[in-house]
């Protein structure tokens, strides 16, 4: 899944409760998704997986509590480091190399 699918998850399950028609009549305009509500990007939007770090951060009531997230089933749960897991040469996706004995 990628940032933006994963706002847009976020909108339609979490907050609109599953109605996606209600998403275009979202009344919260101080949101951070609120740009982001219909999976797209707007010029003047920074990048929507840093947007995603900043409410997991405000969400789990600080950075040094990301990390114990138990919301598993959050769509923005893999991004919320701020990081692509999808993305390649993202450290936090590569497989470790076996070392072979000689």
């Amino acid at each position: 899944m990628r940032p933006l699918t994963a706002i847009r998850k976020y909108c339609v399950d979490s907050c609109m409760n599953h109605h996606s028609n209600e998403v275009l009549k979202c009344p919260s305009t101080d949101c951070p998704f609120y740009t982001l509500r219909f999976g797209k990007k707007e010029i003047s939007d920074i990048r929507p997986i840093k947007k995603i770090k900043e409410y997991c951060i405000d969400c789990s009531d600080g950075v040094q509590n990301i990390k114990k997230c138990s919301f598993t089933k959050c769509p923005l749960f893999l991004f919320k480091k701020g990081k692509n897991p999808n993305k390649k040469g993202n450290k936090d996706n590569l497989k470790p190399i076996l070392k072979r004995s000689v």
